[in-house]
């Protein structure tokens, strides 16, 4: 796509009131610069979260279970609409990913009253698959072949015995095959025992229980092998259960008490009640109730068997997968408990065709799943040069300190802007230990970097001592637990360490930071520098202001300290587009025209809200809800280019920098729609838009005014 230009491809597009920086002269560089960038050390990837992708979209019904008996939990998708009705498709675990899915067999019914289960029928160790007509009764059982399925037989049941309104298979006399279990609504439960190649008459297997409950489900809860039934009111919080004797269930007993979906979820549950499933998580011989906030919490809590009651229940999954991801990502359409590496327990979901797995992290702990993968855990579309990564990465850091540094930047600005979070806070210390051994073996060439800190806990505050009180209480934080560690790379700006500070309502305030006559220890101790929290924007009045948000084209505000600059934004609430480049150079043009002392980059890999500079590949997802970023970085022909606004940052920031610019360097001036090409020899005229090149926008009288260098891009 053309850069800043319209469909006729040659007359550049600007506005009245951008007119007015025709008239700007191109001001003397000063002799003392800095240049900062915006890094994210929020990326966790100790391991990765996705088993598979582009499997089970548009299945009726996903399934968990050992197919070919290795003790593997494989996937499993069965179809009901569509070019693949009636299929069913495996894609077998290797204990790390599931393998490429297999077609594993076609059943032909009448799908709008079929009911696919599975469990062990024959008592191999494999999962079978079991499609229940729900009108009829009849079942028809598709037994495993390791991979593929045998083709399915119906197993005979009587009719008048068999329909029911819920069904199950499960264990229920203890000689590992599964049995059918029907309930048949008003407390009345039968079962069909399974002989491996068929089922017996089906007899009643409980009487007058579970009939005013809301939940019925089915699992082995005291460990004797054989299946029990539970059920459970989420308003009241009783849950109940009817243990097998190998032939019925009775003796109903209570359970549990107080166990409402508020209790178990908080505020967060949603009004629906959750789903809940039986499983062995900590794998002491007895089921544990598992209940899923799908659509509220997206959170999994455990209530423990001890044999004889659950316990209270303990959150073990955190915020598993939001469909209101800025990404579009619709809610998990299934989720389900088991152990794909045949070792520990897991939860798998399953959402849009991806397959995500978390494992358990043990009794009285939580897994969240953006501390493990938050690239895939907050659905980040963007696919850095070498792949995602940790942010803590002593190798990472190393490669990404050589690229800053490369392109002329003195230092990074670390995110700590939500509070504090180890996970967080532990990987800018991580990123400033490799900033210290950068600094302590540099080589010919290299210069030295530095570090500074953006906090966020004074968003919020109404009353000027209350801002002022926690702004203070912030810098003590900065001070103690970043500069004192750090002293000798951190970023001082007059004379002492900058903290950026993300604030809504402090803006009032600020004007009265040198004034105000409360405890302000650390406040003196501090260079006090804002963001804005409000998403408003670093434009207007605040000077001086290191983002959130720079929302107008040509709109960074000129102040002689420090001028930001930003490629676009988008979180999901606010919308800022790149427009192919052009909204990102509209600033950087302005930072060469004004030439203040700082110019500070929004910012390297922030990724989750699009701000990234960093090479990088913008997946085309059909789940990304905005159209304008579903175009990876391409030249004017719409040649993928990973590195388009990295080429761009590096160049203008050398020139900003140390008044260079590199060969190759294509640009224009404003108001001009001719490109020019830097060379060894001089600026040579371009007849044609380069091919995998940024054009960079420069002031008007750049050519004639530029008293610096042409230098090697290698240099």
């Amino acid at each position: 796509m053309p850069i800043a230009m319209n469909a006729g491809r040659g007359i550049l597009q600007y506005t009245l009131a951008m007119s007015c920086l025709c008239l700007l002269t191109v001001r003397p560089l000063h002799a003392q610069r800095n240049a900062g960038i915006f890094y994210s050390t929020l990326f966790a990837k100790e391991r990765p979260l996705k088993w598979a992708t582009h499997f089970g979209d548009g299945a009726v019904r996903c399934f968990l279970r050992d197919v070919n008996g290795d003790g593997k939990d494989d996937a499993v998708a069965v179809y009901a609409n569509g070019g693949k009705s009636g299929a069913v498709e495996v894609a077998l675990s290797d204990g790390h990913t599931f393998l490429t899915p297999v077609h594993a067999l076609t059943f032909r019914g009448q799908w709008t009253f079929i009911q696919p289960l599975m469990g062990d029928l024959d008592g191999d160790g494999k999962a079978d698959l079991l499609f229940r007509d729900m009108t009829t009764g009849d079942a028809y059982v598709a037994l495993s072949g390791d991979i593929a399925f045998r083709s399915a037989v119906r197993w005979k049941l009587p009719q008048e015995e068999a329909p029911g309104r819920q069904a199950f298979l499960a264990d229920i006399n203890g000689d590992r095959k599964a049995d059918l279990l029907v309930y048949q609504g008003a407390g009345k439960w039968v079962t069909a025992l399974s002989t491996g190649h068929g089922f017996g008459i089906p007899y009643p297997l409980a009487s007058g229980f579970g009939a005013d409950e809301e939940t019925r489900i089915v699992g082995d809860v005291n460990g004797d092998g054989k299946a029990d039934l539970i059920t459970g009111d989420f308003s009241s919080g009783t849950w109940k259960v009817a243990l097998s004797d190998g032939k019925q269930c009775s003796g109903e007993a209570v359970w549990a008490t107080g166990l409402t979906g508020s209790k178990i979820f908080g505020d967060k549950q949603d009004s629906r009640p959750p789903v809940c499933m039986m499983y062995d998580i900590d794998k002491d011989g007895r089921d544990d109730l598992i209940c899923w906030d799908k659509n509220g919490a997206c959170s999994w809590s455990a209530a423990y068997s001890t044999g004889k009651g659950f316990g209270p229940p303990q959150t073990w999954v955190a915020n598993f997968l939001h469909g209101e991801h800025k990404n579009n990502i619709p809610d998990a359409g299934f989720g389900m408990p088991g152990s794909p590496d045949g070792k520990k327990a897991a939860v798998m979901i399953v959402s849009g065709g991806k397959w995500l797995g978390l494992e358990y992290p043990g009794r009285g702990k939580t897994a969240d799943p953006a501390l493990i993968d938050t690239w895939e855990a907050w659905g980040n579309d963007y696919i850095p040069d070498g792949g995602t990564y940790d942010s803590g990465d002593p190798a990472v850091n190393d490669r990404q300190i050589r690229q800053i540094h490369d392109a002329g930047f003195t230092y990074v600005t670390l995110d700590i802007t939500n509070g504090s979070n180890a996970w967080v806070d532990n990987r800018a210390r991580q990123f400033m230990e490799r900033l210290r051994y950068w600094n302590r073996h540099l080589k010919p060439g290299d210069h030295k970097m530095y570090a500074n800190i953006s906090l966020g806990i004074t968003r919020g505050i109404e009353g000027e001592d209350a801002f002022f009180n926690r702004l203070n209480q912030e810098c003590k934080r900065a001070w103690e637990e970043f500069y004192l560690p750090f002293k000798d790379l951190y970023y001082l700006l007059k004379g002492k360490p900058l903290v950026i500070h993300m604030i809504t309502t402090g803006w009032k305030y600020v004007k009265d930071i040198d004034t105000w006559k409360g405890d302000r220890a650390y406040i003196d101790k501090i260079t006090c520098r804002w963001m804005d929290g409000t998403q408003s924007g670093a434009s207007g009045e605040k000077s001086n202001c290191y983002g959130w948000v720079i929302p107008e084209k040509y709109g960074n505000v000129a102040d002689p300290e420090m001028m930001p600059v930003m490629p676009g934004f988008w979180n999901g609430l606010t919308f800022v587009g790149r427009e192919d480049g052009d909204f990102y150079r509209s600033q950087w043009m302005r930072v060469i025209q004004y030439a203040p002392r700082s110019v500070w980059v929004n910012s390297f890999n922030e990724t989750w809200e699009h701000t990234a500079v960093e090479p990088s590949h913008h997946v085309i997802d059909r789940f990304v809800a905005n159209p304008l970023f579903t175009k990876p970085w391409s030249d004017h022909y719409g040649n993928r280019m990973d590195d388009f606004y990295w080429i761009m940052t590096r160049q203008y920031n050398r020139l900003f920098m140390d008044n260079v610019l590199l060969q190759g360097t294509y640009f224009q001036e404003y108001g001009d729609s001719t490109i020019f090409r830097a060379t060894a020899t001089g600026f040579i005229k371009q007849t044609a838009w380069p091919v995998k090149a940024p054009v960079l926008l420069l002031p008007e009288g750049f050519r004639k005014t530029f008293k610096g260098k042409i230098v090697d891009p290698q240099r």
